[in-house]
């Protein structure tokens, strides 16, 4: 019972949000995303409960204020999001919740320090409230990681020789970009979905020695699932037997991490180059140098964002301060990456570059002229949080995600000797249609062929360093990516794959189904 006296639940609410944050976002974040915001959550909680307390030299009337503070700090953007739903403008919405959790913290603080009561019962009862929070959080993290068993990786014995004959193939080796542009979709997709054309671009990437695959398509519907397929040359099905009915991705984050494609250039000697990206999931731990230009995570920004420091921010006028505003965050790390893959002169050769974009994909950061965007909903990298103004977001940032593009090339281009590798492709296609469709059922298992043909439908530009002939084909798909590169540029002998799609919900992402065909109809019947 005397346990239940102290003054335990200042550290516990500081904990919760991050642990909430976390246990709801497991498919992007990792464990280690916590433990520098729990440490100072509640090293934070303690030093101003001990400052308070001394003031007011009562421990427990000290403890309420804090965690009612902390209560009303970590609610603000939920509450305000209430207000936009219920049709409040979002500045109006955010100035009335702000006034009233003020209202509401400054009389719980004064009835706090003007009674004479037994704080005993209520701090009981904040303890018993926070642990209970705090045990669901920790009971749905330790779920998933109990669920997390990987699987032993099977031997794909069609590459052994490939590390032989790409030693003998070359002795100048050329620097390999590759460079993820998440949710870019295919030219006839995104003129129907969105009414843009990025002929221009593709016609210019084929000036500069690209081939463009007219018919591409990424072989899963999710980036996890398609990253990994793609940089180990195989489908996941193969890679990882026995996955289905699971929803932990920590498999496909080893797939990832421990690729294929980066392991057999390692072993030519080159250097992995990477930058900061989104997920956890996306972010390659070997690595010989990484350029970090943001300043925090996604997940630390995304806690960040439940706080009224981003509002007040931009209610100030301080549109330009990464440190309280996570879409100026996100913005500035986006930028970073276009304009550091610019300028790679320090490094030695050679080099191989792992750039993953969070764009043309949510959120909705940038204009059609690069402009700053501010959207309205609380920050997030989640598609469905950006269903309001999906069409018209993406097809703003598409235009400017071009802009900066055919500039990369251009920069890799001129620098470059002898003649660079150099992959663009989408990991999948966007997402107006799967959207509508959970707007309109809330749940994402579809079987729309109009929602496959947009997802599944990719940009893929490859340019080659070796002879001018090139190995790729219009209806390519992104895991024989590398089997062909390795082949042409490095003497590789690896049989292409047959190029098949599978679709899978982000609840059972390991529940394929193979809409191969339905694709085919479905671009056959959109061709007539």
């Amino acid at each position: 019972m005397r346990i239940l006296s102290a003054v335990l639940h200042p550290v516990l609410f500081a904990v919760f949000p991050i642990l909430f944050l976390l246990a709801h976002n497991l498919d992007t974040f990792r464990l280690d995303a916590a433990r520098v915001p729990c440490a100072a959550a509640a090293v934070g909680a303690l030093s101003v409960w001990g400052i308070v307390a001394a003031i007011t030299r009562d421990a427990r009337a000290a403890g309420l204020q804090v965690s009612l503070f902390l209560l009303f700090f970590f609610s603000f953007e939920h509450v305000r999001r209430l207000g936009i739903a219920a049709g409040i403008p979002a500045t109006a919405a955010g100035v009335a919740v702000g006034i009233a959790l003020l209202l509401l913290l400054g009389l719980a603080v004064f009835l706090l320090v003007r009674s004479r009561a037994d704080l005993r019962p209520a701090t009981r009862a904040f303890n018993t409230a926070a642990a209970l929070l705090v045990g669901m959080s920790l009971g749905r993290i330790a779920n998933h990681e109990l669920r997390a068993r990987v699987p032993a990786l099977e031997p794909n014995t069609t590459l052994s020789d490939t590390r032989v004959y790409a030693a003998r193939a070359r002795r100048d080796l050329p620097d390999v970009y590759y460079i993820v542009l998440d949710g870019y979709g295919r030219q006839d997709v995104l003129l129907e979905r969105f009414g843009h054309d990025n002929g221009e671009l593709l016609r210019y990437l084929e000036a500069k020695g690209f081939f463009v695959a007219r018919r591409a398509r990424a072989n899963y519907s999710q980036t996890a699932l398609s990253l990994a397929a793609t940089l180990n040359m195989d489908y996941v099905q193969r890679l990882l037997p026995g996955m289905r009915g699971r929803r932990d991705l920590a498999p496909l984050e080893r797939l990832i991490q421990e690729n294929r494609v980066f392991q057999q250039l390692r072993d030519l000697g080159y250097k992995v180059v990477t930058f900061p990206t989104a997920s956890d999931i996306t972010r390659l731990e070997r690595r010989d140098v990484h350029f970090d230009g943001s300043t925090r995570n996604e997940f630390e920004t995304g806690l960040l964002s439940l706080t009224p420091l981003p509002f007040v921010a931009r209610l100030v006028g301080a549109r330009d301060n990464a440190i309280l505003d996570p879409y100026e965050a996100h913005r500035r790390s986006v930028l970073f990456k276009f304009e550091k893959i610019m300028d790679l002169s320090e490094l030695s050769r050679p080099i191989v570059v792992f750039a993953h974009f969070l764009s043309p994909h949510p959120p909705f950061v940038f204009g059609a002229d690069g402009q700053r965007v501010e959207p309205a909903s609380p920050f997030s990298i989640r598609e469905r949080d950006h269903a309001a103004g999906y069409v018209e977001g993406y097809a703003a940032q598409l235009r400017f995600v071009d802009r900066k593009l055919r500039e990369l090339v251009d920069a890799i281009l001129e620098r470059s000797s002898p003649r660079p590798i150099i992959v663009i492709q989408g990991d999948h296609g966007p997402a107006s249609a799967w959207l509508q469709f959970w707007q309109r059922n809330h749940r994402w298992n579809t079987r729309d062929p109009q929602v496959y043909r947009e997802r599944l439908s990719v940009l893929n530009a490859i340019h080659l360093s070796g002879r001018e002939d090139s190995p790729f084909y219009d209806g390519v798909s992104l895991v024989n990516t590398f089997r062909l590169i390795l082949n042409h540029d490095f003497g590789g002998r690896l049989a292409p794959l047959p190029d098949e799609s599978f679709f899978s919900e982000y609840d059972a992402p390991y529940g394929f189904s193979n809409v191969t065909r339905l694709l085919d109809r479905a671009e056959a019947a959109a061709s007539e």
